[in-house]
């Protein structure tokens, strides 16, 4: 069995959950395979369920026995044990912000779009969206019309909410409980 990385010692299943999670959406960002995009969020869910530690089952070899875990992810799993790193995040990161996943978790914004506003606008996250619409921008976007812009404002305001009330994974509190 190989060294696990300093860098690896320090994570715990949400940190694998994270990771799999940003993976899953940069790939719906890209608009790589669904089923692909799809297989990395399984993963990311499993990891965060997990009534274990990850890297225990990874030292005893035992990652492609989980639902969800193939050859690919496990191969992704070992390489994150080992060097602390992983290329095919790294590559994703270098190609989209990963401050635009959290705005397709906008109401009326899927990945589709937050690309296209990306790419059109680049608008990287939620304070740049707010920007556009404050200053007019996002109604010059085709495709993009006032009852739209409401709808994005309320899931700004939504997602506000969301984000100031503090969630544990049920990973990280079913060890605790």
């Amino acid at each position: 069995m190989p060294e696990m990385s300093p860098e690896a010692a320090a994570f715990n299943n949400s940190t694998f959950a994270h990771i799999f999670n940003e993976i899953a959406a940069m790939m719906e960002l890209k608009g790589e395979s669904p089923f692909k995009a799809r297989a990395y969020r399984n993963a990311s869910i499993t990891f965060a369920n997990l009534p274990e530690d990850l890297k225990e089952l990874w030292r005893e070899g035992r990652v492609e026995e989980l639902p969800g875990v193939g050859k690919a992810i496990s191969d992704k799993v070992n390489e994150l044990m080992t060097t602390g790193h992983l290329r095919f995040y790294d590559r994703l990161v270098a190609e989209i912000p990963p401050s635009l996943i959290a705005v397709t978790e906008i109401p009326h914004v899927g990945p589709k779009t937050a690309m296209f506003l990306y790419k059109t606008l680049g608008i990287q996250g939620i304070a740049d969206l707010q920007k556009a619409i404050d200053d007019g921008r996002l109604l010059t976007v085709p495709g993009i019309g006032e009852r739209t812009i409401e709808g994005i404002k309320q899931g700004i305001v939504a997602i506000e909410k969301r984000s100031a009330e503090k969630r544990d994974l049920l990973g990280t509190a079913l060890p605790i409980v």
